[in-house]
């Protein structure tokens, strides 16, 4: 007896240790959560704060990034040096961008009106550097004249590298920064607004929709932009207007898109009444906003001290970056210098939500579409994205980023039936990760499920697909989807 009993205290102190283990696990996983969040509301009309959570806090834009690309864009289409008609060129290193992309093809050409439509709502990187290489000559000089820009109209904080938000270092921002922007591009080119209230757009017969899922849902809400990285969290930078009040707010370092959509709904609610319906005159702004684009050479690159990144475990190989080449142009800018402040955690791998090209759609297994997507499932067991995720990216911004090599994955028994599609990943170890974090979130619907990846070339680049199979019928394949849908994953059901 009491030797049974000394083996129920025994046991009864290893469950209080493994609990205690748990929740100082889970509080510390909350912590780091809640160490990279930022928040910032901001009165358009006037420049008041009516709202603010570590504003000056150095974060990652991820897609915010494309924000400042389409102010470049703007500027270039107000001063008529192109036109909404103007077909840019599709270099090498555009097509072989990682996704989320418009799957763009080399030696081919898009219209200026479709690469501003493919950033504001798939936020595709393929378009990003289309117009970086088309504006500024190369992604190196655009930056830079991105980081001139942003200097110029009051973003003292941030420094851009590569037009995309694709994981750099040393591509950082602020809130307050990110706040400064929304207001500058409404500000400055109100003509151009209404793309940001465009909740789909067909390119090459395929409809693609907005990730901005507050459009619509929320009163007053006619954009701007959403983004994630692991790094940075789920990003949002929204634009909201009610009877003639104006508010900018940013929501950076979300834990889901969900958690980050709530947040900011609740932010825009709360600050947009107390918001004024008069507008000041800020002429010391305007000035800022009407300044000519500073002359960029390489040189200004140098002057603006990089911040470094806070230490990570499991923090992923730096890859080497390309050394910008040199422009011979006229005198240097002087950009201000960064705040010293130390980064937020590094960055290792991207994610970003993209539907299947038509073709693929309608093609066999074998023959399918390759990126990650989540889907509401209808009753043809069709649907449409919803949520901005990217892919994990391993290459810097060089002449033409190479894919990840990928491990090849272990033979797979021949499938049949239904599968479910969950992710795209760069290799074999991430997908594998994706797999198990599924698993684990949706529970019973994938229990009996059966882990499978399947390495897929496509446009220049090798992407595995995340799959579970073993559906005996449609329904159990969208039960499945359901449940991960719920839990703020991406799904797609393909018969085999």
């Amino acid at each position: 007896m009491l030797r049974h009993l000394s083996f129920v205290r025994s046991g009864l102190r290893g469950t209080f240790v493994r609990a205690g283990l748990a929740t100082i696990l889970a509080v510390g996983l909350t912590a780091a959560a809640e160490a990279r969040r930022a928040a910032i509301v901001v009165d358009a009309n006037t420049g008041r704060v009516l709202h603010e959570s570590q504003a000056d806090a150095p974060r990652f834009p991820a897609s915010l990034t494309k924000v400042m690309t389409l102010y470049m864009i703007f500027e270039q289409l107000d001063a008529g040096r192109i036109s909404l008609n103007t077909r840019f060129d599709v270099s090498a290193r555009a097509a072989a961008q990682q996704p989320s992309k418009l799957w763009l093809e080399e030696g081919s050409t898009i219209r200026v009106e479709d690469v501003i439509l493919g950033l504001v709502t798939r936020s595709a990187n393929d378009a990003a550097v289309v117009a970086a290489e088309n504006i500024g000559g190369s992604v190196e000089v655009f930056a830079q004249r991105m980081t001139a820009r942003a200097r110029q109209i009051g973003m003292s904080r941030t420094t851009f590298r590569n037009p995309s938000g694709l994981p750099d270092p040393q591509q950082t921002t602020t809130a307050r920064d990110l706040a400064v922007l929304g207001r500058a591009i409404y500000e400055r080119f109100p003509q151009y607004a209404h793309y940001f209230t465009r909740r789909s757009f067909v390119y090459e017969g395929e409809s693609i929709r907005n990730h901005n899922r507050l459009l619509g849902r929320v009163e007053g809400v006619d954009g701007i932009k959403t983004g994630y990285t692991r790094a940075s969290g789920f990003n949002l930078l929204t634009s909201a207007r009610v009877d003639g009040r104006h508010v900018v707010a940013v929501v950076l370092g979300g834990s889901s898109g969900r958690q980050r959509d709530a947040q900011m709904a609740s932010l825009v609610q709360r600050n947009i009444v107390v918001a004024s319906r008069h507008r000041q005159p800020d002429r010391e702004f305007a000035q800022r906003l009407r300044q000519p684009a500073a002359p960029i050479t390489t040189a200004a690159r140098t002057e603006t001290p990089a911040p470094q990144p806070a230490p990570q475990p499991a923090r992923a190989p730096e890859v080497a970056r390309a050394t910008a080449p040199a422009v011979a142009t006229q005198a240097p800018v002087a950009l201000a210098p960064a705040a010293p402040a130390a980064a937020p955690a590094a960055q290792t791998a991207q994610r970003e939500i993209v539907p299947l090209p038509n073709a693929v759609r309608t093609a066999s297994a074998q023959s399918g579409g390759v990126p990650a997507m989540r889907w509401h499932v209808g009753p043809r067991g069709t649907g449409q994205p919803v949520e901005t995720a990217q892919v994990p990216a391993t290459t810097a911004s060089t002449a033409r980023p190479a894919a990840a090599p990928v491990a090849p994955p272990a033979p797979q028994p021949a499938l049949s039936g239904w599968v479910i599609q969950i992710a795209a990943a760069s290799n074999e170890l991430e997908a594998r990760r994706m797999l198990n974090e599924a698993r684990g979130a949706a529970g019973r619907p994938l229990a009996q499920a059966q882990p499978v990846t399947e390495a897929v070339s496509r446009g220049g680049s090798t992407l595995v697909r995340a799959r579970f199979a073993g559906f005996s019928d449609r329904r159990s394949a969208d039960a499945a989807c359901a449940a991960l849908i719920r839990q703020d994953f991406d799904c797609m059901a393909i018969r085999l």
